[in-house]
């Protein structure tokens, strides 16, 4: 592998192996400088908050979680997830994260694995001090399980970012890859 397909694969992690796992090949992605992503966009992945908090101020409300699939081992869950809109249940966002359960407090790792709400909610609700910092923002043109996921007629650019999220402590919490639907200027609550 060279470099550059190195690290093009890693800021796929952890959604490349679901794809792996089901025998997809993952759509061809092309690393976008933080700079260079459009707006809307820029505002919803060029930031160092938690996606819940940012699309739920993005779509006026809540924000829940709808399980494609999960994955343990040992003290690592991986689920790949589409986040809806709760007023209307749209999707609002569709990924995938690696979380290190053994980081967190027993009450926390139970909601974690119920896989009903998106990590965000739940450090929020646990009061898990967090820091997120985007390794790497990409685009590609949409898939059969992007255009699935978000019911798009037809194939368009999506956007996303490799996000690595971390304790007080500097400890790993979670990797994810968060991509967004397409997206209008005026999408709004």
């Amino acid at each position: 592998m060279t470099p550059l397909t190195h690290r093009i694969a890693d800021l796929m992690f952890p959604l490349d192996e679901f794809y792996v796992e089901r025998g997809d090949s993952m759509p061809a992605v092309e690393p976008v400088d933080a700079a260079l992503v459009p707006p809307p966009y820029r505002d919803l992945l060029v930031h160092d908050r938690d996606m819940t908090t940012t699309l739920e101020d993005r779509f006026g409300g809540p924000i829940s979680l709808r399980l494609l699939e999960v994955r343990r081992d040992g003290s690592w869950l991986r689920r790949q997830v589409v986040l809806l809109r709760d007023a209307d249940e749209r999707p609002v966002e569709y990924g995938a994260i690696r979380i290190d359960l053994s980081a967190f407090a027993p009450m926390a790792v139970r909601s974690i694995i119920e896989c009903r709400r998106p990590l965000g909610a739940i450090l929020h609700e646990h009061k898990v001090e967090h820091q997120c910092r985007p390794s790497a923002f990409f685009r590609f043109r949409s898939d059969p399980t992007t255009r699935s996921v978000f019911a798009l007629r037809r194939d368009t650019t999506l956007y996303g970012r490799h996000t690595l999220l971390y304790d007080g402590g500097e400890r790993t919490l979670a990797e994810v890859v968060e991509i967004l639907p397409p997206i209008e200027s005026s999408d709004s609550p």
